[in-house]
């Protein structure tokens, strides 16, 4: 449950070493940040990675870039480890791999988790098959993501995996899955390119997880009044991400790009987060509050969050020189057409996994 993950992240938390003092103040970057891969060459050595504070959300820099548009505050972690929850025990029933992977195999099954965040994914995996080995890289370390439960879970970071280099042995690796990174790929091919070579070649997958943020219908229903906001706000973060690591936008030629990289048997599955449903229908009804909750923070279980604010300040007011009130302003009035809105609207929930053949 929501309640026992927030218990679980404030307790890493107040583990973290060299934590600052509430209330510190850290002076933002002033040099406007370019590509991410203008500020990580290669994956040699650690990171001089710094924390600072903006319109009352904290940061990650390197340097004098800002290397993740996205708080890393305590909110953040919450919310991050909320949208773990709507996915995997909302949407796909509990389900934490969708890949077919030989559960039953008589060597231990090794798995890399890109882009880790709180380490919720990789925990809860090496927790329930303790047989397996999990490993998590991540451009930045929000928190000591290893649990004591865990010792089958390990994590590195700073680690660029935008870069071709993550210093693994190559073929190493049964699955390599990725959830929620769009917005920080500059490259999609040399991405799964990447994730090809360190995979073992005839029984190593992939597994990539997206949600498609942009309003969706089955009839093409016309945009009503209060959810232009939402489009605009849409428009505006396909904009600001495409100025600085990639595009939040879903990537419409995935298949494309998956099989460019050279993997096989592709197997797509789409789920709608429905942004209207019936309480008659209950599991849609749950999986409807559920996200609207984590946006909007609505309800008593995420009532502390604010995913567009999350989303958009940083990108906003320095990829285009938006006025913080201003950004505040349109996140209000996006939130307020979600909970107000009537009309079938939907998002879709994209999984895909895929195979690297024998050569």
């Amino acid at each position: 449950m929501i309640s026992d993950r927030r218990l679980h992240i404030s307790n890493l938390l107040s583990e973290r070493p060299g934590e600052r003092a509430a209330g510190e103040a850290i002076a933002p970057p002033t040099t406007p940040q370019r590509a991410l891969t203008n500020g990580h060459a290669n994956n040699a050595g650690p990171r001089p990675i710094t924390r600072f504070v903006e319109n009352g959300r904290e940061y990650y820099a390197y340097g004098d870039r800002v290397v993740y548009p996205l708080p890393c505050d305590d909110v953040e972690l919450e919310r991050l480890d909320a949208l773990h929850s709507m996915i995997h025990e909302r949407a796909l029933n509990n389900r934490l791999v969708n890949a077919e992977l030989d559960w039953q195999a008589q060597r231990r099954l090794h798995i890399l988790d890109v882009g880790y965040g709180t380490g919720i994914w990789a925990n809860d995996l090496a927790r329930l098959n303790t047989n397996i080995s999990v490993v998590g890289i991540d451009l930045c370390s929000n928190s000591p993501a290893r649990s004591d439960d865990t010792p089958n879970a390990t994590f590195v970071a700073p680690l660029d995996f935008t870069q071709p280099d993550w210093g693994f042995q190559p073929a190493s690796f049964d699955l390599i899955r990725m959830s929620q990174l769009s917005g920080c790929v500059p490259d999609w091919l040399q991405l799964y390119s990447t994730a090809l070579r360190y995979l073992r070649a005839g029984d190593g997958f992939i597994e990539h997880i997206e949600i498609d943020w942009a309003l969706r219908s089955l009839h093409n229903t016309e945009v009503t009044p209060g959810m232009r906001a939402v489009q605009e706000w849409w428009s505006l973060m396909c904009q600001a991400s495409s100025l600085l690591n990639g595009s939040m936008a879903y990537r419409e030629d995935t298949a494309e790009l998956l099989l460019a990289a050279g993997f096989t048997d592709l197997n797509h599955r789409m789920i709608r987060i429905p942004l209207q449903a019936s309480p008659r229908d209950a599991r849609d009804y749950l999986l409807k509050r559920w996200y609207i909750g984590i946006m909007c923070g609505d309800d008593h279980r995420h009532n502390s969050m604010n995913s567009f604010e999350a989303l958009s300040m940083s990108l906003f007011t320095r990829q285009l020189q938006m006025h913080p009130d201003a950004v505040r302003q349109l996140c209000q009035n996006v939130r307020e057409a979600y909970k107000a809105n009537r009309a079938p609207f939907f998002h879709n929930i994209h999984i895909w996994t895929a195979r690297k053949p024998v050569s």
